[in-house]
């Protein structure tokens, strides 16, 4: 589970933390870097062991590329929701990119793209692919 939240009446800064959990055992991974990146795979190293989802072609090739671009991104693209778009729509090592089309063999796909920016008081929806399509604003509280 990613959470974040931004208290912007009290002047307080923009947190994030990503939950991993088991039955057995919960872990928490702080922000820090670029960001949070988190795709279908424990990366706490207590639940590494427990992961069924497998460390595969396509989630871990996800995790670098959008580690890699959230750096990469950082020092060009000021406004975190729209860097975060366009980690969404990347097509690097297609087809086991971030913004995922099935393939034969893997069903599994991309449905939407969805970026809450808490410190605008926005969240942006791309309903379907990112790479086919556009992120629309939508005001928040």
């Amino acid at each position: 589970f990613l959470m974040a939240q931004h208290d912007r009446r009290r002047g307080g800064k923009p947190q994030a933390l990503d939950l991993e959990w088991t039955p057995k055992a919960v872990a928490k991974l702080p922000l820090s870097g670029a960001g949070l990146v988190h795709t279908n795979h424990f990366r706490a190293d207590g639940l590494r062991g427990g992961c069924d989802s497998g460390f595969g072609k396509s989630t871990m090739n996800r995790f670098r590329v959008a580690t890699a671009r959230a750096e990469r991104l950082k020092a060009t693209i000021s406004d975190p929701a729209k860097r975060m778009q366009a980690i969404l729509a990347d097509r690097q090592g297609a087809p086991f990119s971030v913004s995922k089309s099935a393939v034969k063999g893997s069903s599994s796909e991309t449905l939407a793209g969805i970026v809450m920016d808490l410190s605008g008081g926005a969240l942006y929806l791309c309903a379907g692919q990112p790479h086919r399509g556009r992120f629309t604003r939508h005001r928040g509280v």
